[in-house]
C-alpha cells in the first residue's frame, strides 16, 4: 500500500524566491519515499 502527498519549498535563485511543489509517494510498509514530480508551475483546475 502507497500514500501520495504534495509539500512546498521555497529556494533563493537568480530570479529571486521561487517556490516549487513535490509530488512524493510513500510505501508504508517499507517507508520509502519517492520523488514522483517537481513543478515550479502548478496549473490547478
Amino acid at each position: 500500500m502507497a500514500a501520495t502527498d504534495f509539500f512546498t519549498v521555497e529556494v533563493w535563485t537568480l530570479k529571486g524566491i521561487v517556490r516549487y511543489q513535490v509530488l512524493f509517494v510513500i510505501r508504508l510498509a517499507t517507508r520509502e519515499v519517492n520523488i514522483a514530480g517537481i513543478s515550479a508551475q502548478c496549473h490547478g483546475v
